[in-house]
């Protein structure tokens, strides 16, 4: 697969048809500081103040009835006492939404992003590291869609092809290039509702393989419905099954329950309240273990107090099931509240609050971490 190849011409796309459109570009940045109890997301805490800047760069044309889209986030972190943690941000994204016919239409993207991953994030075990764990993700997705959201039927066909790579901290062993095709029907049963029907299949081929192979085949078949009152008021639910069949036979397969919701409901001019809930395999990030099941639950509230001040408060819940670990159970528990006040229309004022707690039967997995933040959002 020739990402390079698919990014040019995604690229000369976005140039040919944007020369006959006026530019549309939104420039914002972001300016916080953070007082962070746990930077290394341990059971010993070590505390820092951190200052980060994040520029975006979004641009969006249309040519006819083709839209096209690139943003690029970047994110500069600086530590004022564990400094060999900075780090440097990179996110870019191009996406070009093809009207062919009244019949047929396509989505074409290429994304790229150079990260770091937050400590605590995932199901290893948190250290004390002189540099965070680095990497690197490439890919490039195509759908093919016959039929719109407004016919009795629609059928939605998409291959998404993912480059993970990690550079430092012996995290070279996650590796992996995936090849996913995934197949939808939509079937029209009320004005506001659709019925689906969705199958996918995953080939995730890890690249260093010298001491443990995770590479498997993955497949989910699913049924749900998806409602649409309002352009704010809508919902998605899929319930099905998944199996992970793994390469090697000491790597124990995964199977069973999968489902996905998630639903915003605007009950007033002044609220929001978003609800969402997940059930799928995920990708080891320890090097002894297989994959493993993630349970996830969010609810989210946002309120207008008045024109200018928000108000906001989320908590989400998150249990890993080690399906080839019974000793070992986590429950991650995150919880934000964040007050925002809009003094002119181009800048934001914000403080936020998070708590981000793990709870192990190994304890030394444990940590508990609250960040407070001061912030400002300007766009121009």
């Amino acid at each position: 697969m020739n990402l390079r190849l698919a990014y040019l011409v995604i690229l000369s796309l976005c140039a040919k048809f944007a020369t006959s459109q006026e530019v549309g570009l939104t420039p914002m940045v972001d300016l916080s500081v953070h007082q962070d109890s746990n930077i290394y997301r341990t059971s010993a805490e070590v505390d820092d103040t951190i200052i980060k800047v994040a520029p975006e760069f979004a641009y969006a044309t249309q040519y006819g009835k083709h839209d096209f889209q690139a943003l690029y986030k970047g994110n500069y972190a600086k530590y004022q006492d564990n400094s060999s943690l900075d780090y440097f941000e990179h996110e870019m994204f191009v996406k070009a939404k093809l009207d062919l016919s009244h019949k047929f239409a396509s989505d074409l993207g290429f994304a790229y992003q150079d990260s770091i991953e937050q400590p605590g994030s995932t199901n290893a075990l948190s250290q004390k590291l002189d540099e965070l764990n680095q990497r690197t993700t490439k890919g490039i997705s195509a759908s093919l869609f016959y039929g719109t959201k407004q016919s009795t039927g629609q059928l939605v066909g998409k291959y998404a092809y993912k480059q993970l790579e990690y550079t430092n901290n012996g995290q070279e062993f996650r590796d992996y290039n995936s090849d996913t095709v995934t197949g939808t029907f939509f079937y029209r049963v009320a004005p506001k509702t659709r019925l689906l029907l969705e199958a996918s299949a995953v080939q995730l081929d890890y690249q260093n393989t010298q001491f443990v192979d995770n590479s498997s085949r993955q497949t989910s078949y699913l049924v749900g419905v998806e409602w649409n009152a309002t352009a704010i008021t809508s919902s998605t639910f899929k319930i099905g099954y998944q199996d992970v069949d793994y390469d090697v036979e000491n790597l124990a397969d995964l199977s069973g329950l999968s489902y996905f919701l998630d639903m915003v409901w605007k009950p007033n001019t002044y609220s929001i309240l978003k609800i969402g809930a997940s059930r799928a395999a995920r990708e080891s990030a320890e090097q002894s273990l297989g994959g493993y099941i993630s349970s996830e639950y969010d609810i989210n509230l946002a309120h207008e107090f008045t024109s200018n001040t928000q108000f906001s408060i989320g908590y989400r819940y998150t249990d890993f099931d080690y399906n080839n670990n019974q000793s070992r159970k986590d429950e991650l528990k995150n919880l934000t509240a964040k007050l925002s006040y809009q003094s002119k229309y181009w800048l934001q004022l914000y403080v936020e609050y998070k708590n981000k707690k793990r709870d192990s039967e190994l304890e030394f997995y444990n940590y508990d971490a609250s960040i407070v933040t001061l912030g400002a959002n300007a766009s121009f």
